[in-house]
């Protein structure tokens, strides 16, 4: 797909493109503006490199461009082609030296950080680079989205060989949500896709279920989703083109991409393979996307890096340009993301872009072990958390890096209520001035606040945190025994552990 979108820009250029692949196949991605040439008479198990390389040199004519999209050739089938050839031009999606490409093109969203840019830029010296979402190789964009209909749009879609098992699982649990029937679904079918025959069934018990066979342009299925659920593939470029919000999940080695990164692209929820698994809980975090659709939407629309169509140009550009030198971060990313102004020290209220660092720093060791559950959250139980939680959180910044996490519990008993405060910090190198501005902070909010003062305050400190238990009385904070009656109330709703302090003010 990415070389025929490649072979159909370069020819409105003038030129002369064929595409080349292993054997005949049939399926309705090629194009017959573009020539196909077929290397083999039937399909081969293994392949030798020289020998390939060698097949693949007698059937090309004059020396050209040689663009190779294929994970199974190295350093020395490109070399042989080399010889023969006036350029190399490696599309990849790892990180590696094993290239002899004079052009590497890798549009992982991991370049967006400067460090990883200059870090791949310097592990492949004798090549242009060619890195990151700026030469994402996809359609343009098509600006004809219809007006949002009564119902909610839903795309799975798991790449080209994916296994539409996982589409038969997500909706059945799906179809037992009261809003099912306000639902639109629609389900691409790649060329290899697995248990067709089983889906073909599948959706005989459905009327609200679209079949779409894979087609060189998603983009008119992709445009007027409400949610797009599928693999980490190129689809994350399509989708934030559109600004869709999307649930992915990482199914193959080559879609590990670092999450930060993608967050920049405005993907907020990204899975894990085994995760799968957790169809219940993936169906619920699907029903809070189509509940919380307009929070979602504004949280996509906080991005810092918005994907455009451009990428194909860009790569025919730099192939063509007499300078081979490689392109600085500056001029591809650092203009092109949206810079937040410096807040020196700060608070706020906590925003849903804090969504995945929150539940990071909460699983980070320094905490977890201070904490009552000392076991780290999975992604599919801190999503549904963070959309059906009532816990009040705020961040305390220095220059807008988040230095800690405060929070608290309104806990209901009964005709009890009580309030349970904690904080998270980022790291360990986190200044006990910083944490006491923060615990200030947070006293002020507890004890100022008309709505709280009739509750009382219960504060869980762990018997090894011997600073925050010296510091306990000087908050106000007053230990209670263990025969205390409000200890009592408590072990209803918590699990009570003698490993802790419980104090209230």
């Amino acid at each position: 797909m990415r070389c025929l979108r490649l072979a159909l820009a370069l020819k409105k250029k003038g030129h002369i493109c064929s595409i080349f692949i292993d054997h005949k196949i049939t399926n309705n991605i090629l194009n017959e503006k573009i020539n196909h040439i077929y290397l083999y008479d039937s399909k081969n198990k293994k392949i030798s490199e020289v020998l390939d390389a060698e097949t693949f040199n007698k059937k090309t004519g004059d020396p050209g461009f040689v663009f190779l999209d294929d994970y199974r050739l190295s350093k020395t089938w490109q070399a042989k082609i080399k010889k023969k050839h006036n350029k190399i031009i490696v599309i990849d999606d790892f990180f590696n030296e094993n290239n002899n490409a004079d052009i590497l093109i890798n549009t992982k969203p991991d370049f967006l950080i400067k460090s990883n840019y200059e870090k791949e830029i310097s592990r492949n010296k004798n090549s242009k680079l060619l890195l990151g979402p700026k030469f994402a190789i996809i359609d343009k964009k098509n600006k004809n989205i219809k007006k949002k209909n009564y119902f909610f749009r839903i795309c799975f879609y798991f790449g080209g060989s994916g296994d539409l098992k996982i589409a038969i699982k997500l909706i059945k649990k799906l179809s037992f949500k009261t809003d099912f029937k306000k639902i639109d679904i629609s389900v691409i079918i790649g060329p290899y896709s697995k248990n067709k025959k089983k889906f073909d069934k599948f959706k005989k018990n459905y009327r609200n279920i679209k079949i779409i066979q894979s087609k060189f342009n998603l983009s008119e299925e992709i445009k007027n989703l409400d949610l797009f659920i599928g693999s980490a593939g190129i689809s994350i470029f399509e989708t934030a083109l559109y600004k869709v919000p999307s649930i992915i999940f990482t199914l193959n080695d080559n879609q590990k991409v670092d999450n930060i990164s993608l967050e920049k692209m405005g993907h907020y929820f990204v899975l894990k393979k085994e995760d799968l698994n957790e169809t219940a809980k993936i169906s619920d975090i699907i029903e809070i996307f189509y509940k919380k659709k307009l929070r979602i939407k504004k949280l996509i629309m906080q991005r810092e890096f918005n994907v455009d169509d451009k990428g194909t140009i860009r790569i025919i550009n730099e192939i063509f340009s007499k300078n081979m030198k490689n392109l600085k971060f500056e001029e591809l990313y650092e203009k092109s993301q949206n810079k937040l102004k410096k807040n020196i020290l700060g608070f706020e209220k906590i925003k849903d872009i804090e969504i995945n660092n929150y539940r990071n720093v909460r699983n980070n060791l320094l905490n977890r072990k201070f904490s009552l559950k000392d076991t780290k959250i999975k992604k599919v139980d801190h999503y549904r958390w963070w959309f059906k939680n009532n816990r009040q959180s705020y961040v305390f910044k220095n220059e807008n890096k988040t230095i800690m996490y405060f929070f608290h519990d309104i806990l209901k008993i009964k005709n009890y209520k009580f309030l349970i405060p904690g904080w998270f910090v980022v790291s360990k190198n986190t200044s006990f001035i910083q944490i006491m501005h923060g615990i200030k902070y947070q006293y002020e909010i507890l004890t100022q606040n008309d709505k709280f003062k009739n509750m009382t305050q219960i504060g869980i400190i762990n018997k090894k945190n011997k600073s925050m238990i010296d510091l306990a009385p000087k908050l106000d904070w007053q230990l209670l025994d263990n025969n205390h009656a409000i200890l009592k109330i408590l072990k209803i709703k918590i699990k009570i552990k003698n490993s802790f302090n419980y104090y209230t003010r």
